[in-house]
């Protein structure tokens, strides 16, 4: 049975080696802010944001809107966020990290859509002359829109339990 060849360096040689090989090392950085309502002062958790640049880093918001970014290699990041119930976001402008930086405060203010509320309503006949009364609830909400229509009777005994035809925005009266 032959041994196969073991090639022993020396010091200098391993110092040689070392020098001759093209890695690039570097002390990581990082960057961290708070993710708010666009009014500045809400905090929101669950919001992913994620950085785009020499590296790529995902941070979701903790349930104090806290964010934070680790192990960014140094270059210049630029930021998106994107969660059902708000508009997509996109940061305006970009933030570099330099070699081993911790960048705070970098926060970032998201718009939320505009509330969808549907009702349903199972009583199709209501007494005349009488007040029909809704009452709404929700969440962060400062204006309503409220469409209501009223559906002749003769459109109604022609085509029974068909209110389907309302929701969709068809021409039924």
């Amino acid at each position: 049975m032959s041994t196969p060849d073991l090639t022993v360096l020396t010091k200098p040689e391993l110092l040689e080696l070392a020098r001759s090989m093209d890695i690039a090392l570097y002390r990581p950085g990082s960057i961290s802010g708070r993710v708010l309502l666009g009014d500045g002062k809400t905090t929101l958790a669950g919001i992913p944001i994620i950085a785009r640049g020499p590296s790529a880093g995902t941070s979701t918001s903790n349930f104090k809107g806290i964010y934070a970014l680790r192990d960014l290699k140094p270059g210049t990041y630029a930021f998106t966020a994107s969660k059902s119930g708000f508009k997509p976001y996109t940061y305006k402008g970009h933030i570099t990290v330099r070699e081993g930086e911790d960048i705070q405060h970098v926060d970032h203010l998201l718009t939320a859509e505009q509330e969808k509320v549907r009702i349903a309503i199972y009583q199709e006949v209501y007494p005349l002359k009488k007040e029909i009364k809704f009452t709404v609830r929700a969440f962060r909400s400062e204006d309503f829109k409220l469409e209501y229509f009223k559906v002749p009777i003769s459109w109604y005994l022609k085509n029974p339990h068909a209110f389907q035809g309302l929701h969709y925005g068809l021409d039924c009266c």
